[in-house]
């Protein structure tokens, strides 16, 4: 059975309204539908409907011309503010990693961000603050020394990503050793200065608890918005296969190369017919090529996420890199579509039907043959998995349990 870790019933809303909220990210907020960014905009979204809610972005420079992107958003809270943080030199880097502190997150937490953050909370009075991921750690000691309430909200453990990556011998060995340790010393400190500290899957709490000491954490997991994912009406093409992806992430890359190396070619000797979709942005000229050399069809940018996912029979999430939940995999259940997945892939996503997983490639290329060759069954675990996703990962559902959580902190530093 999957755990019912949802809280719902458990934790009464405080009466607690108006409350006012500074929310922390580091990167830039738009109109993403895929992945963690998701979530980030619903729950912002969600906030500011309920709370008096300021949002700062503190982002690298180079994302600046992406700020437009957050109209949205900004037109939603109620107040809105974007820090560009300048470049570090090497030298700078090198002396916070000799302080235990890793260079991403000595870098966002810079004395000009700091002081940002004061000014902000001399000026409003915040009673909470919501700071997303490890790279704004550095953050936690101000709220703490302001007296108040801070969560962090991970979409991933740094350490746990690189700890991963080393024993996995996943690009330089050394490299992630050394940046592994670094990230498992300073989260281990770091991310004790905040009043709660929720985390993304179980698989992620338990890192925590057996690696960082923390066991008293707060599952917040990737969402769906599920009235924009409305389940398929239309069957799906028949042998499709699609993949979503920021390929500026490395991990997207890393599974997409090994599922046409090492997957699809196996995959196409049982079935000529097969035809896989690649669907996302930034992807490198090579990868691109790459993909068209296996006889795949790279399609970019998809504007519609539904219509995309709808046209696939099997939805795949090849990931064999990386940390935290994948909203491609909740997405495509939620409409209604079978998923294969790594063991990396699946992570966080509990379902009774729908999900494949599975750890070689010979597994991979079996586990969507069949559900190729039994269109019926396909359909059957899509329309259960469509429902059981829903329950569980609607974000109004999600977001409800997390504001009591929110609230009571409130409550209790009133009290």
């Amino acid at each position: 059975m999957a755990p019912d870790f949802l809280l719902s019933s458990s934790i009464p809303v405080p009466e607690v309204p108006d409350i006012r909220i500074l929310a922390l990210y580091p990167y830039v907020l738009g109109p993403d539908r895929l992945g963690g960014l998701v979530r980030a905009r619903l729950w912002i979204e969600y906030l500011a409907a309920r709370h008096e809610v300021h949002l700062l972005q503190i982002v690298p420079f180079e994302e600046m011309p992406w700020v437009e992107r957050s109209a949205s958003v900004r037109s939603r809270v109620a107040g809105w503010d974007v820090l560009e943080m300048p470049s570090r030199t090497l030298p700078a880097n090198l002396t916070s990693t000799f302080q235990g502190v890793p260079p991403a997150a000595a870098y966002l937490g810079q004395s000009v961000g700091i002081e940002r953050v004061r000014a902000l909370h001399d000026a409003r009075g915040f009673d909470a603050a919501y700071v997303e991921f490890s790279l704004l750690a550095e953050y936690g000691k101000l709220f703490r020394e302001l007296g108040t309430p801070a969560v962090l909200a991970c979409q991933e453990l740094p350490s746990r990503r690189f700890e991963r990556d080393w024993k996995s011998a996943l690009g330089p060995a050394g490299a992630a050793r050394l940046q592994g340790r670094l990230w498992l010393r300073y989260e281990a400190k770091a991310l004790r200065r905040f009043a709660d500290l929720w985390l993304i899957t179980p698989e992620e709490q338990a890192h925590a608890a057996e690696r960082l000491s923390i066991r008293d954490t707060y599952l917040f997991p990737n969402v769906i918005d599920a009235e924009a994912l409305a389940p398929a009406e239309a069957p799906p093409e028949p042998r499709t296969a699609g993949f979503f992806g920021n390929f500026a992430h490395g991990p997207n890359v890393e599974g997409l190369r090994w599922l046409l190396r090492e997957v699809w070619p196996e995959v196409r000797a049982a079935e000529p017919g097969a035809r896989l979709r690649v669907y996302g942005r930034e992807a490198a000229p090579d990868l691109v090529e790459e993909v068209e050399r296996a006889g795949c069809r790279w399609v970019g940018y998809a504007p519609d996420l539904r219509e995309a996912t709808a046209e696939n029979a099997v939805g795949l999430c090849p990931m064999i890199s990386g940390g935290g939940m994948r909203g491609k995999v909740l997405e495509a259940l939620a409409l209604g579509r079978p998923v294969v997945a790594t063991p990396i892939g699946a992570e966080g996503v509990h379902v009774e039907q729908g999900l494949h997983v599975a750890e070689s490639p010979g597994a991979f290329a079996k586990a969507i043959l069949g559900l190729w060759g039994d269109p019926t069954r396909s359909q059957v675990e899509g329309a259960r998995a469509s429902e059981e996703v829903r329950r569980r990962y609607d974000a109004q559902v999600v977001f409800a349990d997390a504001e009591a959580r929110l609230t009571e902190l409130v409550r209790w530093r009133r009290t």
